[in-house]
């Protein structure tokens, strides 16, 4: 792991270890809903649709999108008194599919003790925990205690006239209960210079490791 810094031209390079994004031709085998009797591309395409931004294990990766979608058979099978139409189709495919080995580039979303969080491309969260990350450069900075009266946070309530501050100061804006956003715990800085990690962009390069599927119901 170590910080990502702006470079002039492509900083990802040509280097297989960091192809994260894979261009393929893919087929898959669908089940076309008696919805779609009469549009079986429409429904196939919509099938299609509810796979993206999904990992898919015949892809083993993520689907990011699809395009050229072909039937590779002109005729359906209606299976037993199954309704649906089980079709095979060929399509390309962009898929996310980083490897064990793989160098990729997060910026820090989350700083603790344990462990730095990452998100890549806005959407794809990583963890490195702490024994990954080289304490003889690298030591964490704990902030602000979450109780201390002069670094916690600010809460202002409603009341019938006017909003009051719990310094004892009053306004005569009305206003819903609010608090200011929560303190990070603290920060991973440089032990020789203190600079944070990742620079004043928060990025890091890091390598794969390993990953874990996530499934939302």
């Amino acid at each position: 792991m170590k910080d990502k810094k702006r470079k002039h031209g492509n900083p990802q390079g040509n280097s297989k270890e960091r192809q994260e994004f894979t261009l393929m031709n893919a087929s898959m085998t669908l089940s076309i809903p008696p919805l779609f009797a009469t549009e079986p591309r429409r429904g196939a395409l919509e099938m299609l649709d509810s796979l993206l931004m999904r990992h898919i294990p015949a892809l083993n990766g993520v689907l990011i999108t699809h395009s050229n979608m072909k039937f590779t058979s002109s005729t359906a099978q209606i299976i037993n008194e199954c309704p649906f139409a089980v079709v095979p189709i060929t399509f390309d495919a962009l898929v996310w599919a980083p490897r064990i080995g793989s160098k990729l580039v997060g910026k820090v979303s989350l700083a603790s003790p344990d462990h730095l969080g990452l998100i890549l491309h806005s959407t794809f969260n990583a963890s490195i925990p702490r024994q990954h990350i080289r304490t003889d450069e690298w030591e964490f900075e704990y902030g602000p205690a979450e109780n201390d009266p002069e670094f916690g946070q600010s809460v202002s309530w409603k009341t019938d006239e006017q909003t009051v501050i719990p310094d004892g100061e009053q306004t005569g804006v009305e206003g819903e209960a609010e608090a200011e956003e929560p303190q990070q715990t603290g920060k991973w800085i440089r032990i020789t210079d203190g600079e944070s990690i990742g620079g004043e962009e928060g990025l890091v390069e890091f390598t794969v490791i390993g990953y874990v599927l996530f499934f939302l119901s």
